[in-house]
C-alpha cells in the first residue's frame, strides 16, 4: 500500500522578506534596560540590509561607542548582521567598542556559532531579550548528538529476520543504482538510508525493528514496504520521476542542477579528494553540498548557489558545528594527510552579496569565495574572488611594537650557541647606564611602543647597578 504525504515550502529569500522596522523596537530595547544607554541612532546606510538585521549606534553610560543588532526572528541572523556592520565600523572609523547582538531567543546552532568568532577589535555582546519575542517564550528541545551508522550493512543488521536483511539489501543496492546513474550519493542516517540526487533527499529507506519502509520524495511523498509485491514498481517510478525532473529545464539550469554540476566536478578533479556529496543526513534539501580534503589535508566544507544571500549564509555558518563532529566519520576512508579540525570554508555562487566576506573574515576558519563562469556546460571556471586565512580573527587588525633595550653584553656564562658567551673574544663588551636609558625610555620613546623589553647577559653587576634601578625609576 503507498502512502501520499504533501511537500514543504522552501524559505525566502532576502529579496522575498519583510524589511525589519527598528524604530518599533528600539523603544522597547531601551525601556528593558539591556543596554546602558540612552538613545539609539538608527544606522541606515549600512552595507547589511535591513530585511536581515536592525542595526543602531549608540554611545554608552561610560562614553564608549556601540554598534546594536536586533533580529525579532533570529539570533544567527543577528549575529551574522551585527559582526559585517562592525567589521565595515572597524576598518573605516577604527571602531573599538561594543557590538551588542540582541535576539529574544538563541537556539543551540547560535550558541555554537558564538565559539567560531574570532579575536575582533571589538567586543561582541550577546544578549537574550526573551521579552521582546512576539509569541511567548517557547523552549525548543535540544537534539541528544548521535553516531550515524557507517554502511547500509549495519542499518541491515539492526533487523531480527534474515528475509527482511536481504530485502533491505536489495532495496539499498537500487538506490546505489539509482544514485550512480543520476549522479547523486546514498548516505546513511541514524535509523534510515537516504538518496540524494542534486541537493534534495529523493528517496529514502526507514527501517523500525524487523519493518522497513520506501518513501518516495520526488512528484509527491509515497511509502511502500519493503515486503509489499508492488516495491519494484515503486522504484521504477523513482526513477521515471527522476528522469523528468533531471530533464526539465527549469531545474537544469537553475541552482540545483548548478549544484549538481560543480559537486561531479570536485568529484572528479584533483582539487579534493575524498569527496562527500550532501554530508548531511536528515535533511529535506541540502545547506551543504560537499566535504572534502584539500592537498595540505585540510577539510574543507563546498557550498555553491547561483546567488549567496546573507540567509544563504546564515544557514551554512549555523550548519557548522554540527557537521564539524561527523568530519571524522565522513572522511574516514581519506588517507594522510588528514589535519582534522577546524575546517576550510569553500562558497561558489555566480552572484555573492555585497560584504558577505566581513562576516567570514571575523570567524575562526579560512574561507574562499570563488565566483563561476561558464555555467551552463558541463565544466565550469571557478574564479577567487575573496579569500582569508583567518589571521584577523585570530590577531585582530592591530599591530603591538616592542622596544628592546640591550642593558649589557657580559655574560659570566659559555653557551656554545650565544654571540654573548663568555669565551668570545671578538665581541666588543659594553654596558649602558642608567641615566642614559631611562632619559631614552622616559622622554623619547615612541607612543607606539606599549612593551619595553630589558634584555642583559648573565651580568649580576647590570641587573644591581642598571636593570633593578631602570625598573624602579620606569
Amino acid at each position: 500500500m503507498m502512502r501520499r504525504f504533501a511537500r514543504k515550502r522552501r524559505g525566502l529569500g532576502d529579496g522575498q522578506r519583510s524589511s525589519i522596522d527598528g524604530s518599533q523596537w528600539w523603544p522597547r530595547i531601551l525601556t528593558e534596560g539591556l543596554i546602558p544607554t540612552t538613545a539609539f541612532e538608527p544606522w541606515t546606510d549600512s552595507d547589511v540590509p535591513n530585511t536581515l538585521v536592525a542595526l543602531a549606534r549608540a554611545t554608552l553610560a561610560d562614553g564608549s561607542a556601540a554598534i546594536v543588532a536586533f533580529s525579532p526572528t533570529s539570533a544567527s541572523e543577528a549575529l551574522v548582521g551585527g559582526l559585517a556592520a562592525a567589521q565595515q565600523a572597524s576598518s573605516g572609523e577604527a571602531f573599538s567598542g561594543s557590538l551588542f547582538i540582541v535576539a529574544p531567543h538563541w537556539p543551540m546552532a547560535t550558541r555554537q556559532l558564538l565559539d567560531w568568532v574570532g579575536q575582533t577589535p571589538y567586543s561582541v555582546e550577546p544578549i537574550a531579550a526573551v521579552r521582546l519575542a512576539e509569541s511567548g517564550s517557547a523552549v525548543e528541545s535540544e537534539r541528544v548528538p548521535r553516531l550515524l551508522a557507517t554502511s547500509a550493512l549495519q542499518l541491515a543488521a539492526r533487523m531480527g529476520s534474515s528475509e527482511a536483511r536481504a530485502a533491505f539489501t536489495r532495496a539499498a543496492a537500487s538506490l546505489e543504482g539509482l544514485a550512480a546513474k543520476h549522479g547523486g550519493c546514498v548516505r546513511v542516517g541514524i535509523d534510515r538510508l537516504e538518496l540524494v540526487v542534486l541537493a534534495r533527499r529523493v528517496a529514502e529507506i526507514r527501517t523500525d525493528g524487523d519493518n522497513a519502509v520506501l518513501e518516495t520524495q520526488v512528484g509527491g511523498r509515497y511509502a511502500t514496504p519493503l515486503s509489499a509485491a508492488d516495491l519494484a514498481g515503486a522504484l521504477d517510478g523513482l526513477e521515471g520521476q527522476l528522469r523528468r525532473r533531471l530533464n526539465d529545464h527549469k531545474v537544469r539550469d537553475g541552482e540545483d542542477g548548478l549544484r549538481g554540476r560543480v559537486v561531479a566536478q570536485f568529484v572528479a578533479g584533483s582539487e579534493l579528494r575524498s569527496v562527500r556529496a550532501w554530508p548531511t543526513p536528515g535533511a529535506e534539501l541540502d545547506v551543504v553540498d560537499a566535504v572534502g580534503v584539500d592537498a595540505g589535508g585540510v577539510p574543507v566544507i563546498v557550498a555553491v548557489r547561483q546567488e549567496f544571500e546573507w540567509t544563504a549564509l546564515v544557514a551554512v555558518l549555523e550548519s557548522l558545528s554540527s557537521l564539524a563532529p561527523l568530519m571524522p566519520l565522513l572522511l574516514a576512508d581519506a588517507g594522510p594527510p588528514l589535519r582534522l579540525g577546524r575546517p576550510r570554508l569553500l562558497l561558489a555562487a555566480e552572484k555573492f552579496s555585497p560584504a558577505l566576506e566581513r562576516t567570514v573574515a571575523a570567524l575562526t576558519l579560512s574561507f574562499e569565495f570563488r565566483v563561476m563562469t561558464g555555467t551552463t556546460g558541463a565544466s565550469l571556471d571557478l574564479v577567487q574572488r575573496a579569500a582569508g586565512e583567518g589571521a584577523e580573527s585570530r590577531f585582530g587588525r592591530r599591530v603591538f611594537l616592542r622596544a628592546v633595550v640591550e642593558v649589557s653584553n657580559f655574560c659570566r656564562e659559555n653557551c656554545e650557541y650565544c654571540g654573548m658567551r663568555r669565551d668570545n673574544r671578538a665581541l666588543h663588551r659594553f654596558r649602558a647606564g642608567h641615566d642614559e636609558l631611562a632619559e631614552l625610555l622616559v622622554h623619547h620613546r615612541p607612543a607606539s611602543i606599549t612593551d619595553v623589553n630589558i634584555q642583559t647577559g648573565e651580568d649580576p653587576r647590570a641587573v644591581e647597578e642598571i636593570v633593578l634601578p631602570l625598573i624602579r625609576t620606569l
